[in-house]
């Protein structure tokens, strides 16, 4: 349908008057009537009831039925336009739940910020997930804690994170030292399972870890509880509630850092929207205003 005409209808209704209209418009009667008979032949019905000495139109019952659709039709015409001005974002992101509860919604919110009108999905999946929904490339952006080998995929490490010891205290002051083997295997919850962190982790508590858990509330809940503790980035720590008192121990045999890293599909074509949040996250990689001191550790 053509929109030219859609537009000539609604702004004779807007108006009142085919004369009217002409004039608002910068066209003669003769160009706004053509328009609007073509309309009407395409749709098969009148839409305005013509009568001799009749200066202000009258809507046919057709005519009242079609205003509505016609304003869609206007908007819908709009918005494909602002398209060349302002792009539409759609982002599909999965990242491991304490990213996203960290320094990703820093991203989240640097992406919304510059594009009011994107369209983010957001997931919360353990690494192996993310690795599969990319190799479906059913998400753009992947942000795992571990390396797998998958030849369709491309991996690159961002950044370091320190970890440290979280501990329920309701007088908590400054970051202390606890040594390993202070620390009861039995109260442990554990958020994450990289392979060295593993080892690291093995050496020290051969029991092994007591409570695993995939959900921040889950962790939120269990550290509120006397005695049990967990290793955690600074980032993730700072994101518990206020609910959730503890007081942050360096160890004093440390483990490995964790690695942040960005999942890519090798085959998908590089767009506008990838190129702008690469953009974003160089930025904030750079300036590492999303990270505090304590724990972030540059690659470069």
């Amino acid at each position: 349908m053509n929109t030219e005409w859609v537009n000539t209808f609604l702004e004779i209704v807007k108006y009142g008057s085919i004369n009217l209209a002409a004039g608002e418009m910068f066209l003669s009667q003769s160009t706004i009537s053509t328009r609007l008979n073509l309309l009407e032949e395409e749709l098969g019905y009148k839409l305005i009831q013509r009568s001799k000495g009749q200066r202000s139109i009258r809507l046919t019952d057709e005519g009242r039925a079609f205003l509505p659709i016609a304003k869609r039709l206007s908007q819908i015409q709009k918005e494909a336009f602002d398209i060349r001005y302002h792009p539409h974002i759609d982002l599909h992101i999965a990242a491991i739940d304490s990213y996203n509860r960290s320094f990703l919604s820093h991203l989240y919110k640097k992406i919304l910020s510059q594009n009011p009108k994107a369209q983010l999905t957001i997931n919360s999946r353990h690494s192996e997930e993310i690795f599969n929904l990319m190799e479906r490339k059913d998400i753009d952006f992947g942000f795992p804690a571990m390396e797998l080998n998958r030849k369709n995929l491309q991996i690159r490490p961002l950044f370091r994170q320190r970890l440290y010891v979280a501990k329920k205290s309701t007088s908590a002051s400054g970051i202390k030292t606890i040594r390993p083997s202070d620390l009861d295997p039995q109260y442990e919850v554990c958020l994450h399972q990289e392979d060295e962190f593993q080892q690291w982790h093995d050496y020290w508590w051969q029991s092994g870890m007591q409570i695993r858990v995939d959900s921040f509330s889950v962790l939120s809940t269990l550290l509120s509880m006397d005695g049990y503790w967990a290793i955690l980035p600074y980032s993730t720590i700072q994101a518990l509630p206020p609910s959730t008192p503890v007081q942050i121990y360096e160890l004093s045999e440390a483990p490995p850092d964790r690695i942040c890293y960005l999942l890519e599909h090798r085959d998908q074509p590089l767009s506008q929207t990838h190129q702008s949040v690469f953009q974003i996250l160089e930025t904030m990689l750079h300036d590492r205003s999303f990270m505090d001191s304590n724990e972030f550790i540059s690659l470069t």
